[in-house]
């Protein structure tokens, strides 16, 4: 792809051990991937027990 005669570079690959925000990002993928997994897989009536898990003290 060229703008005005000029490549652009719209992507380039990373190593992630060189790179902290590809690291970070790499760990909220993680995160979201499990969250999403586990809506998902469980009932409402066990999501509605997980959430009211996570409000008791």
């Amino acid at each position: 792809m060229e703008h005005e005669a000029l490549p652009l570079r719209v992507h380039r690959f990373a190593k992630s051990v060189e790179e902290p925000a590809v690291q970070i990002s790499d760990v909220v993928a993680d995160l979201l991937g499990k969250f999403f997994a586990t809506i998902v897989a469980d009932d409402a009536d066990e999501l509605h027990d997980i959430r009211k898990s996570l409000y008791e003290p």
